[in-house]
């Protein structure tokens, strides 16, 4: 998967998924990191959801990232991967808003929090999780953060890909701007890296 938001459009550049914008959520020339636009949400209501319903990463590696810009530091999800409630084997990637940190939560359990006051607002932010051969790692700029989860295998089947928030807790929006999202089934980063300074290629890898 791969959302740009370029160009006014809230689509797939890799052409395989259909993005669905819900509430006041919208693309705005008001913030972007790359282009002109980006995803705004409004943190009431607002949160996009990828109708494909098959994401399974089984116990594969994974990269999950994107570019963030908070409005305001109250708790919310970012990107979250979910059935139903009473989902076993979530993703969910978010803001604490208590420490001013990132949280990658799957398996019933908070894995990995970054280092607090690790975000502020009005600023944009790469964040990234990658799963490589079991190990999971949160990157923030390229920089890591927090703790390796040495023992990630959990069986990831036919998810949800909600932006913004999480099909399963109706509260919690997202309240700023997304951009450049993309979903990989490959471990794309394994150590620190530079973050990325112009917009994911729509061809290769």
């Amino acid at each position: 998967l791969l959302l740009n938001m370029a160009d006014g459009q809230a689509i797939d550049s890799a052409a395989q998924n259909n993005l669905t914008l819900y509430g006041n959520a919208k693309l705005s020339t008001g913030q972007a990191k790359f282009g002109n636009t980006s995803l705004l949400l409004d943190g009431t209501g607002d949160y996009a959801e990828v109708t494909k319903t098959n994401y399974s990463f089984g116990t594969g590696d994974f990269t999950i990232e994107c570019f963030a810009r908070f409005d305001d530091l109250d708790q919310s999800f970012i990107l979250s991967f979910w059935t139903t409630s009473g989902d076993s084997t979530p993703i969910l990637f978010y803001l604490n808003h208590e420490n001013d940190s990132i949280i990658y939560y799957t398996g019933n359990a908070l894995r990995i929090e970054t280092a607090t006051n690790s975000i502020s607002a009005n600023q944009w932010y790469h964040l990234s999780v990658c799963r490589s051969s079991g190990s999971s790692k949160v990157f923030i700029n390229g920089t890591q953060s927090g703790s390796t989860y040495a023992s990630d295998t959990m069986d990831f089947k036919n998810k949800v890909l909600t932006i913004g928030a999480s099909q399963a807790n109706t509260t919690s929006r997202f309240q700023g701007y997304i951009d450049e999202v993309r979903i990989s089934n490959m471990a794309r980063y394994t150590s620190n890296f530079t973050a990325p300074t112009e917009p994911f290629p729509d061809k290769g890898q």
